[in-house]
């Protein structure tokens, strides 16, 4: 254990410098994290995509396009099997979410969201966010929201009730997704977080994983709809995407 001098200067235990790539003139950062203070080293942070730009935009529009065939497709398929004339699907008013270009981390419902037509103002958001994050370079995925993203490409059907996506086309969409966003795995200290972060902050284990990864890689933001709007986590802010083209974000308070 390490002792704060009276100039509030303290040791780093060489494992854990070690740990953190920290060296002899190594900046470092302090943060306020849900669990208490984090030091956040160049070890520490989530590595940006290798793609450029414009090579990353140019995968996600196309991307874009082969989706937005597979929803006109699906709308012609469920006009086809009714014998009242469908509604025009309601178009996003506000379809850009906030998004200042800072590093964040991206939940699952935002990935599901943007391959799910049921919802056009939702649908319109997140791929909003997506292209955005594609062009900066600076949303990161955790690995359990890819788990979560390829489950939800399977279960959601076609009137019929075969899956919206093929075993090929769900595959084809998270490589996409992988070779778009840097993804984000588990590590010990990771998991020891968010074993610490369920009970102190009251949330389910799915959820205190997902906070568990922003907080390890020291990333500010979390674009899920899963917590509460605006709420913060210690030096995690938790941001629903949707709520401008829903308008019913649950209201978020200080933590």
């Amino acid at each position: 254990m390490s002792k704060v001098t009276s100039k509030l200067q303290v040791t780093i235990p060489k494992s854990i410098a070690d740990a953190g790539q920290i060296r002899p003139g190594t900046e470092i950062e302090f943060l306020k994290a849900a669990d208490g203070i984090r030091i956040v080293s160049p070890g520490n942070r989530a590595a940006p995509s290798r793609l450029s730009a414009k090579e990353r935009l140019a995968l996600f529009d196309a991307a874009t396009r082969r989706q937005a065939a597979r929803d006109r497709a699906g709308r012609k398929a469920a006009r086809r099997g009714r014998k009242t004339k469908k509604k025009t699907p309601l178009r996003a008013r506000r379809p850009v979410p906030p998004f200042a270009g800072a590093a964040g981390l991206v939940g699952a419902c935002v990935l599901i969201r943007r391959h799910d037509a049921r919802d056009p103002r939702k649908q319109a958001a997140a791929t909003a966010l997506l292209r955005e994050g594609a062009s900066s370079g600076a949303l990161f995925i955790p690995y359990p929201a890819l788990v979560e993203f390829v489950s939800a490409l399977r279960a959601n059907r076609k009137p019929g009730g075969r899956p919206a996506f093929s075993p090929a086309e769900a595959l084809e969409a998270v490589e996409e997704t992988m070779r778009l966003f840097p993804v984000l795995f588990p590590d010990a200290e990771c998991l020891r977080t968010a074993l610490r972060l369920a009970p102190a902050c009251g949330l389910p284990w799915p959820d205190a994983l997902v906070l568990a990864y922003a907080d390890r890689f020291g990333l500010p933001t979390l674009y899920s709809d899963d917590f509460p709007d605006g709420r913060f986590f210690g030096a995690v802010r938790a941001q629903n995407p949707f709520r401008f083209a829903s308008g019913n974000a649950r209201a978020g308070g200080g933590a």
